[in-house]
């Protein structure tokens, strides 16, 4: 364990070997800013996210790890992530949470998956938080349709054309929203079956090629088709993974279609489609905020008709575009404190599952993980340990032990988790 035992210790030792270090499942999803990886599968060079949404680099990845002691860490949003005992987060405390609000500096510190499970409630309260992340930071892209209008069309939209259908009370609202976005609206009709307009949008002239068949015309239609979305309402990657903007805009077209807004200001989106739902979660929480989703059975008068899951979050900007809508999205800051943190709900113990973990090269140390996007602590070596200690002041002397002299040259000091590596070049020390 890195930690000392109780007491006042000036020496201590840490015995590891390679491979040594604090892992997570294999399994657990890892997003990356071309779409989704897992821990098993990233290697050095790979890039991940630290908890600002910045892209970072895989600068050093250990071989599996078996039969070590597991935890199921539940947070208060219903995510959970499979974690070793010795697996490091990056947690503010009731105690550090408290100094914040009387004007003191709140201290998040790094502690393990064990230390965490032994102080999980202070009295009642939940005592360790995690920070949400901030938005995803990407460039912006070249998109088929533009984000808001792809929004609306597919809370709104016929699913096999590039029609919208839209209740009396607001189609002249969304129709002028719309055409503000760029996009052409074709003249709306009555739908016979329901108080309700219809309209297509981005209608071109229809195109034949040298052989006079029919071929794409840069219509809105022929981009939903390109797309592979036509009768397969889903949002994809070049959608998730464009900037916050155009991700905002997007879920601005959805929430102005299929979302709702409390006075308390909590939002919520429900779909009935489970692959565009689980998109639509994952635009959201790549934009920092703190959602969660759950499922239940779709309902008219009463009789069962399928299933629908809910998003549901209190937004911190604004994701209406409607105006009686975007009225209700409040700026409390009183809530800021609970939105922008994950409450550790529970530390389960289950049976060990093959781990690894990673260093990357973020300054926080920290990366995402888990379709939740939670942040969590990269390996801490005993390189960058021995950093520590020494920068602090805690130790002038200290002992590095090895097999051999090369095993302390070769890993312990120029290797890919060596204290050269781990020290950033203004704090580099001179190996004689």
């Amino acid at each position: 364990d890195q930690l000392p035992p109780a007491g006042e210790w000036r020496t201590w030792l840490i015995l590891a070997g390679r491979g040594w270090g604090k892992a997570l499942a294999l399994d657990t999803p890892i997003p990356t800013p071309t779409g989704w990886s897992t821990m098993g599968a990233l290697r050095v060079g790979d890039e991940v996210f630290d908890e600002n949404g910045t892209p970072t680099r895989v600068t050093f990845a250990t071989e599996v790890q078996h039969e070590r002691e597991c935890f199921a860490v539940r947070f208060d949003d219903g995510s959970t992530i499979i974690a070793d005992a010795d697996h490091r987060w990056l947690t503010s405390d009731r105690a550090a949470r408290r100094a914040k609000t009387r004007g003191g500096a709140a201290r998040p510190m790094v502690r393990t998956t064990r230390e965490i499970a032994a102080t999980l409630f202070c009295g009642k309260e939940r005592n360790h938080a995690v920070t949400v992340t901030a938005p995803l930071a990407l460039s912006t892209a070249v998109l088929p349709v533009e984000p808001y209008t792809f929004g609306v069309w597919l809370g709104d939209g016929d699913s096999k054309s590039a029609t919208i259908t839209q209740g009396m009370s607001d189609a002249d609202e969304l129709r002028a929203l719309l055409m503000a976005d760029g996009t052409h609206c074709g003249a709306a009709k009555k739908d016979p079956k329901s108080a309700a307009c219809r309209w297509t949008i981005g209608t071109r002239p229809y195109a034949r090629d040298e052989r006079g068949r029919m071929s794409g015309n840069g219509s809105i239609h022929s981009a939903l088709r390109a797309l592979g979305v036509l009768s397969n309402k889903h949002i994809p990657m070049a959608y998730k993974r464009a900037s916050a903007e155009q991700r905002i805009a997007l879920l601005q077209g959805l929430m102005d279609t299929d979302g709702h807004i409390e006075r308390n200001g909590n939002a919520e989106l429900t779909l009935t489609h489970k692959p565009l739902a689980f998109d639509a979660f994952e635009i959201v929480v790549s934009l920092g905020f703190k959602a969660t989703i759950s499922e239940s059975a779709a309902k008219i008068d009463g009789r069962e008709v399928g299933r629908r899951w809910r998003i549901s979050w209190t937004p911190r900007r604004q994701v209406f575009r409607f105006q009686r809508k975007a009225e209700r999205v409040r700026n409390d800051r009183a809530q800021m404190g609970r939105t922008a943190q994950r409450f550790i709900a529970s530390v389960t113990p289950v049976p060990s599952v093959p781990v690894r973990c990673i260093t990357v090269d973020a300054p926080s140390h920290l990366f995402l993980a888990g379709h939740s996007m939670i942040p969590t602590h990269n390996s801490r070596t005993g390189a960058e340990w021995v950093r520590a200690v020494v920068a602090s002041g805690a130790a002038r002397r200290v002992a590095l032990v090895a097999r051999t002299a090369a095993d302390v040259r070769d890993v312990l000091i120029e290797g890919e988790s060596g204290i050269l590596a781990c020290c950033p070049a203004h704090e580099r020390p001179v190996w004689e």
